[in-house]
């Protein structure tokens, strides 16, 4: 077993994407190659953060999380966590080699910006949940390697049911942008098969403005379904940042978890 560099880890709702709500335990590895205006965890970007933990101990633990409090949704986030999918391997390895509880049913996320391909990690996610950035992130997004990530999850057979796509959006002009168009020219093998767009308010302006950020909410509803090249393609979703809204403390939540 390795180790590998982890900010935290913790119990709380999942915040985003079609899973919100869901009780899940959280894996944060340290590190991440973008570096975007609207960061909310600008502390897991370096990859010498957090501590090194050995992968055996951190599998060890999520089963524990699944015994004792019943949750069975685990999300590996960052950062970007394929920054380590060897390590990510062996936690999953690990956790599936237990044979001490009868046919777990647990199901891993993982949260990636979409520039680093899956490697061996794609036979063990049950979602990918991926994010590429908008020019809202004030970042130069490469587009290309987003759209190798995609063609690779579907040339390992990743279904529709395992992928969402989620874009953070500042205003509806965002819709209007260039980068859509690298958007759903990297995302074609997965057009019109109903995955998951999440478009997702920046949840800044939910700080600065909340009624501001509601009119987005209702607005991205509505330009969604006049944007007929992205409601054509995919199941539209517009949802907020959860754990934004209620102002969640991942570790206050864990205790009530």
């Amino acid at each position: 077993m390795s180790f590998v560099r982890v900010i935290d880890t913790f119990s709380a709702i999942q915040g985003e994407g079609h899973l919100i709500g869901t009780p899940s335990h959280f894996v944060r590895f340290a590190g991440c190659n973008l570096n975007c205006t609207w960061c909310d965890t600008v502390y897991a970007r370096t990859l010498t953060g957090g501590d090194k933990l050995q992968t055996g101990l951190i599998a060890e633990g999520l089963w524990s999380i699944m015994l004792s409090k019943g949750i069975r949704h685990f999300v590996f986030t960052g950062g970007e966590p394929l920054f380590h999918p060897d390590a990510i391997s062996e936690i999953v390895e690990e956790f599936w080699s237990r044979t001490d509880y009868p046919t777990p049913q647990a199901h891993f996320t993982i949260e990636t910006n979409g520039t680093f391909l899956p490697k061996q990690v794609v036979k063990y996610i049950g979602l990918w949940s991926i994010s590429p950035k908008l020019r809202n992130a004030d970042v130069s997004y490469p587009w290309w390697k987003f759209e190798r990530m995609v063609e690779a999850l579907r040339l390992h057979g990743v279904g529709p049911s395992q992928v969402q796509f989620k874009l953070v959006v500042d205003s509806l002009d965002d819709l209007r942008q260039p980068d859509i168009k690298s958007f759903l020219k990297a995302t074609r093998p997965y057009h019109r098969s109903r995955v998951p767009l999440i478009l997702q308010p920046n949840g800044n302006l939910w700080r600065k403005n909340r009624q501001a950020y509601l009119d987005l909410m209702t607005k991205l509803a509505q330009g969604a379904i006049k944007k007929h090249a992205l409601s054509r393609n995919f199941d539209i979703q517009v949802l907020p940042q959860l754990h934004v809204l209620l102002n969640v403390d991942p570790k206050r939540e864990e205790e009530a978890i």
